[in-house]
């Protein structure tokens, strides 16, 4: 296959969550040598509003497993029929080095993409603290309600049991949020920046890269981190970006599981591959004036009494600025579950779903 770099990566060694972006010409998009990843998995596919294509893909490395394990966001745009694409890996978590399978990393899996006529592209993706997957994930949110606003908590101890959460993260400053004690609501001197990196005042801090053989390589400690000083909830975060200049760039990351996902439930992570945009209502000239956007998710129950993975939908009807969450639908024939699920809109204007089963 052809595999003709027009520009060459300076090095594939990431050590922040900065985006790295780089443009090359491949016969498949996530052909295995792209970005030097041998293995890709879970892709979407979406056409945009301008006739370019988004893609996105896991960057599973040298692996093919789920959550947990050392997995990152890449997404691929190509504005010349599927052949010239621009690559930006837009979430990544540099806890391990790049390429060490190991699954006590933190992750990004499963990514969807959906556009609104205004041109914002969303893509929605299941972000994962160190050592959590799908089987790992605990009850609950890992938000509580203090003060009159959902504020996401943070331990120093086990980050298995809500019961110990004794901090959480406070009102962005200057780009910074304070970390604050639930007790009293003083500051402990500790703040995150809004990729929920940590720092000690003004100064970042710093850990070891597990996995590199390189042993001085540092880089800044993440709540998401498996030894960080103060560590978020054992659960999935439904972790979204978008662009509103066809992914050139990208937004600071939004996490929607306060507003979508229940107290009751374990496990709440997207369907991947596209979202969908519903026009809701237009004007005399047939141009979108109300839309919303919706995107379908699966949880997986309450494990071990029974029941089933069961999808629903979180939609916006504001541009993604807010979200909430449809019923869930829980399937009364031996389909096993419905899980995994992605929506069409037949020729009448219904729109179907379609939902992985085991029955």
């Amino acid at each position: 296959m052809k595999k003709t770099l027009s520009i060459i990566l300076a090095a594939l060694m990431l050590f922040s969550l900065s985006t790295v972006a780089f443009a090359a010409n491949y016969d498949q998009v996530f052909d295995s040598g792209v970005m030097g990843i041998e293995d890709y998995r879970i892709p979407a596919l979406y056409t945009l509003n301008d006739g370019s294509v988004i893609a996105a893909a896991d960057m599973r490395y040298d692996h093919g497993s789920d959550s947990p394990n050392n997995i990152d966001s890449l997404v691929a745009i190509s504005k010349d029929g599927y052949t010239g694409w621009d690559y930006k890996v837009i979430n990544h978590f540099a806890d391990y080095a790049d390429g060490v399978t190991d699954a006590a990393s933190a992750s990004f899996i499963d990514m969807a993409v959906a556009q609104s006529s205004t041109g914002r592209i969303f893509v929605v993706v299941d972000a994962q603290p160190a050592n959590c997957g799908y089987l790992q994930c605990k009850q609950g949110t890992g938000y509580a309600v203090i003060n009159g606003k959902n504020r996401k908590l943070l331990t120093t101890g086990d980050n298995t049991n809500l019961k110990g959460f004794a901090y959480y993260i406070g009102d962005f400053k200057d780009g910074l949020a304070p970390i604050k004690n639930r007790s009293d609501d003083v500051e402990t001197g500790y703040f995150v920046d809004a990729e929920f990196n940590l720092y000690k005042g003004n100064a970042k801090l710093m850990t070891e890269q597990k996995g590199n053989k390189d042993a001085s390589v540092q880089v800044q400690d993440n709540v998401f981190f498996a030894d960080a000083p103060f560590r978020c909830f054992m659960t999935t975060y439904l972790w979204m970006r978008y662009s509103d200049n066809n992914g050139a760039s990208w937004s600071e990351p939004v996490i929607l599981t306060d507003d979508v996902k229940n107290n009751s439930e374990f496990f709440l992570g997207i369907c991947p591959g596209k979202g969908y945009v519903l026009p809701l209502e237009k004007d005399e000239n047939g141009n979108v004036t109300k839309e919303r956007i919706l995107f379908a998710v699966y949880d997986n129950g309450i494990v071990g009494l029974n029941t089933f993975e069961n999808v629903s939908t979180i939609y916006s009807d504001d541009n993604g600025v807010t979200w909430k969450r449809g019923a869930e639908t829980v399937c009364g024939f031996q389909v096993g579950k419905t899980s995994e699920s992605q929506i069409v809109e037949l020729n009448d204007g219904v729109l179907r779903m379609f939902s992985r089963n085991n029955g």
